[in-house]
């Protein structure tokens, strides 16, 4: 199983500030949903495995949940519960 870097959001969780796609694969944005999640919306052109980590200013792995995305359009919630404040960046993989 190769993992393909596919998108990596800093700073305001609201806007992204730098965004990739690949493959028919795109992270559109991510946002808190709750206080103890986080939601990303993924455009994707087939059902994909993914997997979403988000970290903290630091740059220290929060927490990593892996989902199936199917088409157009998607999202991954990733639970966070206390650490939902620390939430700084995402980062999501490709399960290929």
């Amino acid at each position: 199983m190769q993992l393909t870097r596919i998108i990596v959001f800093a700073g305001s969780i609201l806007m992204p500030i730098a965004s990739y796609s690949t493959e028919g694969f795109k992270v559109q944005r991510f946002f808190e949903s709750s206080s103890d999640y986080m939601k990303v919306l993924v455009e994707t052109d087939k059902t994909r495995n993914v997997k979403c980590a988000v970290y903290d200013k630091e740059g220290n792995p929060l927490r990593v949940d892996e989902q199936t995305v199917t088409p157009p359009l998607d999202e991954v919630l990733i639970r966070t519960g206390d650490a939902t404040p620390l939430v700084d960046s995402v980062k999501c993989f490709v399960m290929e």
